[in-house]
C-alpha cells in the first residue's frame, strides 16, 4: 500500500482551505491559493488534493474518472478522509473528471 501525505496540521489546514474555497465560490473571479500541501497526489495537483482533503469525508462518496483513478489516489483518499469511492458518477457527491 502506498500512501501520500496529507495536511500536516489537519484541523487548521482544512479550516484554512475551507475559508479559501468559500472566498473563491462567493466572489467569482477572485483567485485564491491553496498551499498547505507540499505536493498533490499524482496525477492530482496541489489544489485538487487540498479540495478533496477539505470536502471529502465518510458522508460524501467520491467518483474518480479513469485518468485520475489510481492506487495512490484511491488509497490515500480512503485513508485520510474515509470517503467511499463509488463506481457510478450518479452515486457520488464529489466527482473528479
Amino acid at each position: 500500500m502506498t500512501l501520500e501525505t496529507a495536511f500536516m496540521l489537519p484541523v487548521q489546514d482544512a479550516q484554512h482551505s475551507f475559508r479559501r474555497l468559500l472566498k473563491a465560490m462567493s466572489e467569482p473571479g477572485v483567485i485564491v491559493a491553496l498551499h498547505q500541501l507540499k505536493r498533490g497526489w499524482q496525477p492530482l495537483n496541489i489544489a485538487t488534493t487540498s479540495v478533496l482533503l477539505t470536502l471529502a469525508d465518510n458522508d460524501t462518496p467520491v467518483w474518480l474518472s479513469a485518468p485520475l483513478s489510481n492506487d495512490i489516489v484511491s488509497q490515500s483518499l480512503r485513508f485520510h478522509t474515509n470517503a467511499p469511492l463509488v463506481n457510478q458518477p450518479g452515486d457520488a457527491a464529489n466527482l473528479l473528471i
